[in-house]
């Protein structure tokens, strides 16, 4: 199986063909830009978030790689500066402007989300995998204090089937 790449070697697409000439990974390089070519329905099945660069045939344990940095790329941050901001800091530390601005980071990458998990009950199809562990793991804390998920459905009862797993369960004695 040769694995696609797209985008265009101009952008960080640079780095997935670098890593596929070191490792000897016979693959056929799609250019895609990024302001076009990845707003368009056929990349948007590869890669739902429209950015570049996507890896298309690939395995679970890739995908399973590109849903925890898409967690780590496009909520955490977002997510932290929500919950510290709104919550976690005392009322005098807070900064509502950078809460306010976080919240409006999320809706996007939040439909994303969304929208796939409309597809299956986990990320990586009907069973959990460490996709799910790591991607839950990032939205823990907004879940914990209660940020509304309800604009997202299938975000919110993911989170909550993910998180109250019986192992879940477990390590969030250890953390609460």
């Amino acid at each position: 199986m040769t694995l696609e790449i797209h985008g265009i070697a101009r952008s960080r697409t640079f780095r997935c063909l670098w890593a596929a000439e070191e490792a000897g990974v016979a693959y056929q390089h799609i250019p895609t830009h990024f302001n076009d070519d990845a707003r368009q329905p056929a990349f948007l099945a590869i890669n739902p978030n429209g950015r570049i660069p996507a890896i298309a045939r690939i395995e679970e344990e890739a995908r399973a790689w590109q849903w925890s940095l898409w967690a780590a790329n496009e909520i955490e941050r977002a997510l932290i500066d929500l919950v510290f901001n709104r919550i976690v800091l005392a009322p005098d530390q807070r900064d509502e402007a950078l809460a306010a601005a976080a919240e409006e980071k999320l809706p996007r990458p939040l439909g994303v989300l969304d929208a796939h998990l409309g597809a299956s009950a986990y990320l990586l199809g009907d069973a959990f995998s460490v996709a799910d562990l790591n991607v839950a793991g990032v939205m823990y804390a907004s879940w914990f204090y209660k940020i509304d998920y309800s604009r997202w459905p299938h975000v919110k009862s993911w989170l909550e089937r993910c998180l109250t797993r019986r192992a879940a369960l477990a390590a969030r004695k250890l953390r609460e």
